[in-house]
């Protein structure tokens, strides 16, 4: 697994430490993922329009699906929830 710091802090002794750790394949499929879902008009971006999106990634782009999580729709309902829309 890729792993690369979100963040660097320097010690007393002026090294850098990584305070955290993103998966790189995590953070390129969001990287990905967001801007599909940002594309969308603001009216066709509601929690409805999510199993519209979900169906379309099953066939076009699955792998910007989680399918080791038990649910990939309820994880891509997570990974959008900050850019829903309320309907």
């Amino acid at each position: 697994m890729l792993l690369a710091a979100t963040q660097l802090e320097p010690t007393r002794e002026g090294h850098c430490l990584p305070v955290s750790f993103v998966d790189v394949k995590e953070a390129e499929r969001l990287r990905q993922l967001i801007p599909l879902w940002l594309d969308r008009p603001e009216r066709r971006r509601t929690e409805n329009d999510v199993v519209i999106v979900y169906r379309w990634l099953e066939e076009y782009h699955p792998e910007l699906l989680k399918r080791r999580e038990s649910d990939p729709y309820q994880q891509l309902m997570a990974d959008l929830r900050k850019y829903i829309q309320e309907s």
